[in-house]
């Protein structure tokens, strides 16, 4: 009887299981939408060096961009989420070191290329460009998002936020999370590391990305080794772990593509956002013997 009603229970409960030809018919059908519409498999980051090698930022994806302290980590998660709400897609930010008010001005600065001086020192700016962040701001006010500033808040406490704006606004298109090492590790167990428990909150946020069916992106630090801080399982768990360099940014682990191709992206912190530069093709020496 007991044997019965437990296999009654699992035919009924809904595993997520997909047979082959489940799985194969909706490859199909993704490859058709794509080929037909032209867009990108994901979601563009706003860099389209990145989007041409990578594809986008699909559903269900972590991406992690690490850097040295003020390389510009917040900076590239920001314009990730211009371009999505550009776009009408919904966008959750956890600030974990930024507030609202910060988060917002260096979004308006990317979106309209308004220099980051406007808002900070607003008496020193020209009325044209006040006009112009003022317009932008209005626009802003408007958008598909929503921003948590409070900071010092768990893994669990994240998952939660999110979940609870999903149900709110319907889905979440893009989750960020700034960042990593800053995810409060108050309620570590005794007998567990820091490393291990860093390496709990990365596998935790590919779990989250795949339960709320949205890429997550969030940022880590580097140590003076060049490796990411605390734990080297952030980047196993990682689909796309970009580098932040002194001469672009370099693709350091792409699920989709060859990796280590350094994309030509410069930081602009005026405008707050990263820009692409080109390089004009070398010139070939021939010699005569």
């Amino acid at each position: 009887r007991e044997a019965t009603d437990a296999t009654t229970s699992a035919l009924e409960y809904d595993s997520g299981v997909l047979t082959a030809k489940q799985a194969v018919k909706k490859l199909s059908e993704q490859m058709r939408t794509i080929a037909e519409s032209g867009e990108l498999p994901g979601l563009s980051t706003g860099m389209d060096p990145i989007d041409t090698v990578t594809g986008g930022m699909r559903p269900g994806e972590l991406w992690v961009v690490a850097a040295e302290t003020s390389g510009g980590k917040s900076v590239w998660l920001l314009q990730t989420a211009v371009s999505a709400i550009q776009m009408g897609k919904r966008v959750l930010i956890i600030s974990l070191e930024m507030q609202a008010s910060l988060v917002v001005s260096r979004m308006a600065c990317n979106l309209r290329a308004v220099p980051l001086g406007t808002f900070t020192h607003p008496r020193q700016a020209g009325a044209r460009w006040l006009q112009v962040a003022s317009d932008c701001l209005k626009g802003l006010a408007e958008a598909p998002l929503s921003i948590h500033d409070k900071g010092g808040v768990t893994f669990d406490q994240i998952a939660g936020i999110a979940r609870c704006e999903a149900v709110r606004h319907g889905k979440l298109d893009l989750l960020i999370v700034d960042y990593l090492q800053l995810v409060d590790g108050s309620r570590r167990r005794r007998d567990e590391t820091r490393e291990q428990e860093m390496a709990g909150i990365s596998r935790g946020l590919k779990s989250l990305a795949k339960a709320l069916d949205c890429p997550v992106a969030t940022a880590s630090q580097m140590n003076e080794q060049g490796k990411m801080r605390e734990s080297r399982a952030i980047g196993f768990d990682a689909d796309v772990v970009l580098v932040i360099e002194e001469d672009g940014i370099r693709g350091a682990k792409v699920r989709n593509a060859e990796r280590g191709q350094l994309f030509p992206l410069k930081l602009n912190g005026s405008l707050q956002r990263f820009e692409r530069v080109y390089v004009a093709p070398q010139q070939t020496e021939f010699r005569t013997r």
